[in-house]
């Protein structure tokens, strides 16, 4: 009885060690046939891959973006990685590239009178920007501190018909209706001064106390 006891044990061990053995052949690695690029490591039959790198087998160069946000006071021409857009004010322009990698950008801005006439300085000046490890990074487009943008006021009686800013005289018609015109950039060297003209009035605004910072405006008012 003991024998046939034994046997029967021997069967049951045998069977479950083939059956161990046959189900351990049959599972593969999900990784043996998966074939990862650019250093990547296969996990679970998933690359994990290089941050610099993207992709089912990390085979795409990954991307961020620089997001340039106009902050200036006038429409802004942006330039760069081959492309161009006109940006609105408070607007902004993305742009990919590798994490890392520099980028030249030009920037050039000018302002209109509201009967679309072009008023005060052209601005234009280069940058360069390194795209970030990863995600987005935004870079605010500031005019150098080297001009300021004027902004008049007219509560007068009277209806502004020219302008002279550092001497420069320009045709701007400003209504007088108390609100805000953008008259444009000038430049921030010396003592800057303002000269408002109207067919009977002139106002003059002398030496300019300006911020020195990027961006910087004034405002001036004729009353």
């Amino acid at each position: 009885m003991n024998r046939y006891r034994h046997a029967l044990i021997a069967t049951v061990i045998t069977l479950f060690a083939f059956a161990t053995v046959t189900y351990t052949s049959c599972t593969k690695d999900p990784c043996e046939a998966f074939s990862c690029q650019n250093n990547g490591t296969c996990s679970g039959g998933n690359c994990v891959c290089p941050s610099q790198f993207t992709g089912v087998h990390c085979e795409n160069l990954a991307t961020t973006s620089v997001i340039f946000k106009n902050t200036s006071f006038s429409s802004m021409m942006i330039e760069t990685n081959g492309s161009s857009k006109t940006v609105a004010v408070g607007d902004t322009f993305s742009v990919s590239g590798i994490p890392g990698q520099n980028l030249s950008v030009y920037a050039y801005t000018s302002s209109f009178t509201i009967n679309g006439s072009s008023v005060g300085s052209s601005v234009s000046w280069n940058s360069v920007i390194t795209f970030p490890a990863s995600g987005s990074v935004i870079q605010n487009m500031d005019v150098p501190s080297t001009y300021f943008f004027l902004k008049v006021v007219n509560t007068s009686t009277y209806t502004i018909t020219s302008e002279q800013v550092n001497g420069y005289y320009s045709y701007a018609t400003i209504p007088n209706n108390s609100q805000t015109y953008g008259m444009g950039y000038y430049s921030s060297s010396g003592n800057p001064s303002v000269i408002l003209i109207s067919t009977s009035k002139t106002w003059n605004f002398n030496s300019l106390t300006l911020p020195n910072t990027v961006n910087q405006v004034i405002t001036v008012t004729a009353n």
